[in-house]
């Protein structure tokens, strides 16, 4: 088949201009649920995954009828980016905050996959059923052993082959593999959002993501109808990523 014969072209080497892309289904269920399409470019040196820009969104799930619904955005033109750098076997992520942009450098975390027996067909691909808990959340992926690239959507690598399907089990995240395609695109404009004098450490990242958490609770508060006597206390908030250690 010609993806596969693309990726074998993969192993062997790209030109700098020639990157594989990888489309998925991404759905977020933040304060309400959101579907996205997310785009991950892949080269010799590198993966970029891009997700959370204004033009990527193109649904918002309805609430249940008379359900109060509200939605407060946190995207940009550039939107969030996980830049995994193979060479450092590091992650660099730019995250978008209520008044500004965060860029993090991480090491990439070696998660501990449990793979099963379980498998099931996805399309063309025969996908192997794994489980890990990552940052608090649990989740359940598949991958295609045919497909020898270890990445998947967000920071969820680590598989032997392709990871196809990953959700957590509580619903937050969700990605879905949509199609293989080759192109030359310029990625110079989301490459040089990651540049940064001064790179957050996950402590410092991890702070940061409890201080949004805070104020995004007392702008919910806010931007509900007066008529509404809303107490933001006793509100759990809850993170994509959860933990740090």
């Amino acid at each position: 088949m010609s993806y596969l014969l693309f990726l074998l072209s993969l192993l062997q080497g790209f030109s700098q201009e020639q990157k594989l892309k990888i489309d998925y289904d991404l759905y977020i269920n933040g304060l309400s649920l959101s579907k996205w399409n997310a785009e991950m470019f892949i080269t010799n040196e590198f993966s970029v995954f891009i997700w959370n820009n204004t033009g990527s969104k193109y649904e918002e799930i309805e609430s249940e009828e008379n359900e109060l619904e509200l939605t407060l955005e946190l995207s940009d033109s550039i939107g969030t980016i996980n830049y995994y750098s193979k060479k450092k076997d590091s992650i660099i992520t730019r995250t978008i905050g209520f008044e500004n942009v965060k860029i993090l450098q991480e090491k990439r975390t070696h998660i501990t996959w449990e793979l099963h027996s379980e498998t099931k067909t996805i399309g063309e691909f025969e996908c192997h059923k794994a489980s890990c808990s990552f940052r608090g959340r649990e989740y359940q992926a598949w991958y295609a052993p045919e497909i020898p690239i270890f990445l998947g959507p967000w920071k969820l690598h680590g598989l032997p082959g392709l990871v196809v399907e990953v959700r957590d089990k509580a619903g937050m995240f969700q990605a879905y593999f949509k199609r293989f395609s080759q192109t030359d695109i310029n990625l110079d404009r989301y490459l040089n959002s990651l540049q940064s004098d001064s790179y957050m450490s996950i402590e410092e990242y991890a702070e940061a993501q409890r201080d949004l958490g805070e104020e995004l609770l007392k702008k919910m508060k806010l931007s509900f109808p007066r008529e509404y006597n809303i107490s933001i206390d006793g509100i759990k908030q809850d993170r994509l990523e959860r933990e740090f250690n």
